[in-house]
């Protein structure tokens, strides 16, 4: 059984990519490369304490805010190397 906090993190993470394909989106296979970056990004944004003001936000131990600046972010890079 997988934790929660892990359900609940792919899920956002598969939510910011799959919405920025929607928005960004060139080709079909721009949508793996999105939520691959989404996944790393978002998942690595948990484990770095960069927006401590933001913890308050936390949902267990998913932060979703720092989550979804980070994940964004990363998302409008791989946007501009044109994945």
């Amino acid at each position: 059984m997988l934790p929660p906090s892990l359900i609940l993190s792919l899920l956002l993470a598969s939510i910011y990519a799959f919405a920025f394909y929607l928005l960004f989106g060139r080709r079909e296979r721009s949508l793996a490369y999105y939520w691959l970056v989404s996944l790393v990004a978002f998942f690595g944004s948990q484990r770095l304490p960069l927006l401590e003001a933001l913890d308050r936000f936390a949902i267990g131990d998913v932060q979703p805010v720092t989550g979804a600046i980070i994940c964004l972010a990363a998302l409008f890079v791989a946007n501009l190397v044109r994945l």
